[in-house]
């Protein structure tokens, strides 16, 4: 039987978990429109939105080391920029930076690990929303099967990235009128 290898959306070689900033991407199965709606050029999010941008917030917060620098809920889809800082280790010889992965304690986390989790959590929620508050329903999965990632190295790439995300929803308004931007 043949089986097709599936492209890896990672960046082949790279340590996720090291100290960096990151650009994710996550889109909903079958790109559902989910979390909202856009109305005169700007997103309307649903309950399932707002339960998303919190999500986000509350799980960066439960990590010293991650901190959230933009994000963006759309109908179908979810842009953030994180920030996963090294962390201070304080020994009898001095203070060592070193990063999360070298440190191997249970604080540590990768991107990926991170974007697992939050999977894993707005999924609960959105299944808990559908039961208890008539959320609508999707089909199989919320998410698609993975993310995907950008590792910003500089600061035009910062700039670049923050222009995507605070242009999207005008992006999203002109594709759904035909007008390719």
């Amino acid at each position: 039987m043949y089986y097709q290898k599936s492209n890896s959306l990672r960046l082949s070689g790279y340590d996720y978990s090291q100290p960096g900033w990151y650009f994710v991407t996550l889109t909903t199965r079958n790109r559902s429109c989910l979390f909202g709606s856009m109305q005169n050029g700007e997103i309307v999010m649903s309950e399932a939105g707002r339960m998303i941008e919190i999500t986000w917030q509350e799980l960066v917060s439960n990590y010293g080391q991650i901190q959230s620098d933009d994000c963006q809920v759309m109908p179908n889809h979810f842009h953030g920029i994180l920030i996963i800082k090294a962390i201070s280790v304080k020994t009898e010889r001095a203070d060592i930076y070193t990063s999360p992965k070298a440190l191997n304690t249970q604080q540590s986390i990768s991107l990926i690990e991170l974007m697992e989790k939050f999977k894993s959590i707005t999924t609960n929620r959105y299944i808990n929303g559908v039961k208890q508050k008539g959320w609508q329903r999707f089909s199989n999965k919320l998410w698609e099967r993975s993310f995907h990632d950008h590792v910003i190295r500089n600061d035009d790439a910062l700039r670049s990235v923050r222009k995507y995300i605070s242009e999207n929803v005008l992006k999203w308004e002109l594709e759904s009128k035909g007008i390719v931007p």
